[in-house]
């Protein structure tokens, strides 16, 4: 029956399921960087916020043949895509084409900057967004 908390789905589950995945890769300071995708480190690997958007919806931090910053490929499916767009609405206005990328590597851009905005988008899709 409705609403009698047996068959609850989660709208969005997609967007979620990325946006955890993100969180789980930039958990550490050290799995964060700027000014690239990502870098490997003594510790692993070490990604910025587009680069962790690759990692969940495609499996590698690195844009490969259509999947670069050319807009058309850049992310493969409607959630990839819904949560970069979630992601732009929520960081301060930017003129540049990546709005996350520029605030990713803004000179006042902190760690824990990175992991609230990862979970305002989260609770935007949560909502129904």
């Amino acid at each position: 029956m409705p609403f009698d908390n047996t068959t609850v789905e989660i709208a969005n589950k997609a967007e979620i399921a990325i946006l955890d995945e993100m969180a789980r890769l930039l958990a550490r300071p050290e799995d964060w960087t700027k000014n690239r995708l990502q870098e490997v480190t003594e510790g692993g690997i070490s990604r910025c916020l587009y680069g962790a958007l690759f990692q969940a919806e495609h499996g590698t931090s690195s844009p490969t043949k259509n999947r670069g910053f050319g807009r058309v490929g850049l992310f493969a499916t409607e959630a990839g895509l819904a949560v970069e767009s979630a992601m732009n609405s929520l960081v301060p206005e930017s003129r540049g084409a990546f709005p996350i990328a520029d605030y990713n590597n803004h000179s006042t851009t902190t760690h824990n900057d990175i992991l609230t905005l990862i979970a305002r988008a989260k609770d935007t899709f949560q909502q129904g967004g």
